[in-house]
């Protein structure tokens, strides 16, 4: 169950990344990387990248079972990914917001699925 799949995920990740902790974490990696390039690298690697390959090899599979058409999985898991992100992110990283709360993270994640499948659900 693809929406159903991608509905926990995006739960999830949106839960995860609106935490306090993790937004003050993201500033500070933001602030360092000019001087210091390497340690984005390194966050990059160990946190969004990682997410990004585990969705992607999910889609691969998906992909491969005639569920989904997409040509570049790694690219429609960024897209995932950031379709759950949209706004949010932004506004919590200029503290422009708060947390966001459980109906709205329900409704963006709602809303990235949808959008998300419109684009690479199986041809109708």
């Amino acid at each position: 169950d693809i929406p159903a799949v991608l509905t926990r995920l995006g739960m999830s990740f949106l839960a995860e990344m609106s935490q306090p902790r993790h937004i003050s974490m993201h500033r500070m990696v933001i602030g360092v990387c000019e001087k210091f390039p390497q340690f984005g690298q390194v966050y990059y690697d160990a946190g969004p990248a990682r997410g990004v390959a585990r969705l992607a090899a999910y889609l691969d599979v998906q992909v491969k079972a005639g569920r989904l058409r997409i040509a570049d999985t790694t690219l429609a898991a960024q897209h995932f990914l950031h379709l759950c992100l949209a706004g949010l992110l932004t506004r919590m990283l200029f503290a422009a917001a708060g947390k966001a709360d459980e109906a709205r993270m329900r409704f963006q994640t709602a809303e990235a699925v949808r959008v998300f499948l419109a684009g690479y659900g199986p041809e109708r």
